[in-house]
C-alpha cells in the first residue's frame, strides 16, 4: 500500500485514503477502503475500475443505487460462468430479485423463474416457465402465489 495511503488509514481518515488511492492508480485498494467506510457507489464504482465485477455489483446493490447496480449488473453479465457463480451468491444473500435478472439475462431461464417466484413476481416466473415448455411448472407457480395471497 502506498506509504500516504497508508498512513490516512492509520489515521482513520478512510474516505481521502480511498481517494488518494483512486487518484494514485489503485483501484483495488480504493475500493477495499470506500468499502471500511460504508461508502458503498465509491466502493462499486473502483471495484469496476479494479476488474472486480462481481464484487463491483454487490457493492452496488448495498448502495441502493439502481442505475450503478444496472450498469454492473450488464458486466457481469458479459460472463456467463462468472454470471451464474454471481447469481447464486446474490440469492444466498437475499438479493433474488437481482439474481433472477442476471440468470434471465443469461438465458437461465428455468433459474430465473424460480428466483422471481421468491421475489413474489408469479406472473414473471410462469410467463419464463411457460417459454420454456413448462406449462405445468408455470401453473403451479400461478397457483402457489394465489394460495399464498
Amino acid at each position: 500500500m502506498d506509504p500516504d495511503v497508508e498512513s490516512l488509514v492509520r489515521a482513520e481518515r478512510l474516505l481521502e485514503a480511498a481517494g488518494l488511492a483512486s487518484e494514485r492508480g489503485d483501484p483495488q485498494t480504493a475500493s477495499q477502503l470506500y468499502e471500511r467506510a460504508c461508502a458503498w457507489a465509491n466502493a462499486s464504482r473502483e471495484a469496476m475500475r479494479a476488474g472486480q465485477v462481481v464484487r463491483a455489483l454487490e457493492l452496488a446493490i448495498e448502495s441502493g443505487d439502481d442505475a450503478l447496480a444496472d450498469g454492473a449488473l450488464a458486466l457481469v453479465e458479459s460472463d456467463p460462468s462468472r454470471a451464474v457463480s454471481a447469481a447464486a451468491k446474490l440469492a444466498l444473500r437475499g438479493r433474488d430479485r437481482w439474481a433472477a435478472r442476471l440468470l434471465e439475462a443469461t438465458g437461465h431461464t428455468i433459474e430465473a423463474a424460480r428466483a422471481w417466484e421468491r421475489t413474489g413476481e408469479a406472473m414473471r416466473a410462469a410467463k419464463l416457465l411457460e417459454d420454456a415448455g413448462e406449462p405445468a411448472a408455470a401453473a403451479r407457480a400461478l397457483e402457489a402465489a394465489l394460495r399464498r395471497s
